[in-house]
């Protein structure tokens, strides 16, 4: 238990921080993108199928990759309600939004896990050209503690989140996982301290980076009973920060060229 609980404890909070001034410095979209990587869903993965067997793994990846689509919606919710409302509007109906898909995908979570990537890849391409356009701008200056705060507030949320999902057999534990409570912090923090525009910048990258995430579900749903533990999720690993490196390459080169066309000459 104790390396568990140190990983809950150290790594999502590490992992915040780092995605919050990777945005700062390279872009909104690009911290978004970053957000996108399953921190959270992996490390739930990953343990069930340590304590409960490849099977209840993989069943549990199966149904965070059905809930993949929730996320795209739960970001056009935000994104659309962030033009006229502060986040607590905007998190409260993204969430309920949340909870209205969830509620409707429930029974596709035993679907073929090339069924569910396929349904998730659907999902991200409608939310990504339906999601609004975010202006860049000028970035307002934080206060010292956004950074310990978020990192804090990742903790206590992974915690409670990795203990929930042991009881809760892999269905509801990958729908679970699937909930953007990281991102959520990251959102919030962003809108109240570096404005609205910023705050649908990273919705924009991170619909985009969960492509990444739907492919290291596949790969675990489908290959941690013929593969086990290990190589399955070393090769999911591998599969999804390579195409992440490469979509966050091509995020930072389309920032970079709608800053300078909106650049006064």
């Amino acid at each position: 238990m104790a390396p568990l609980f140190l990983f809950k404890l150290i790594f999502a909070p590490l992992m915040l921080a780092t995605t919050s001034l990777v945005g700062r410095r390279w872009g909104a979209s690009v911290g978004g993108a970053l957000a996108a990587v399953p921190v959270v869903a992996g490390s739930i993965a990953f343990f069930v199928s340590l304590d409960h067997g490849t099977a209840f793994g993989s069943r549990t990846a199966v149904a965070t990759l059905i809930g993949m689509g929730s996320l795209a919606w739960f970001s056009l919710a935000y994104a659309h309600l962030s033009r006229r409302f502060g986040w607590p509007v905007c998190l409260a109906a993204a969430y309920g939004v949340v909870a209205l898909v969830s509620i409707a995908i429930v029974p596709l979570a035993d679907a073929p896990g090339i069924v569910a990537f396929g349904l998730a890849l659907l999902t991200l391409a409608i939310g990504s050209r339906l999601m609004p356009p975010a202006q860049s701008g000028p970035r307002q200056t934080s206060p010292a503690w956004d950074i310990p705060a978020r990192m804090t507030t990742a903790g206590a949320i992974v915690v409670v989140l990795t203990a929930l999902a042991q009881s809760l057999g892999p269905q509801l534990s990958g729908l679970l996982a699937a909930l953007p409570m990281i991102t959520s912090v990251l959102l919030v923090f962003t809108h109240r301290h570096e404005g609205a525009e910023r705050a649908r910048g990273i919705l924009r990258g991170f619909v985009a980076g969960l492509v990444a995430t739907s492919i290291f579900l596949e790969i675990v749903a489908d290959g941690l009973m013929p593969l086990g533990i290990g190589p399955a999720f070393a090769l999911a690993i591998a599969a999804c920060l390579g195409y992440q490196a490469i979509a966050i390459r091509w995020i930072h080169r389309r920032s970079s060229a709608a800053a300078a066309a909106e650049t006064p000459a």
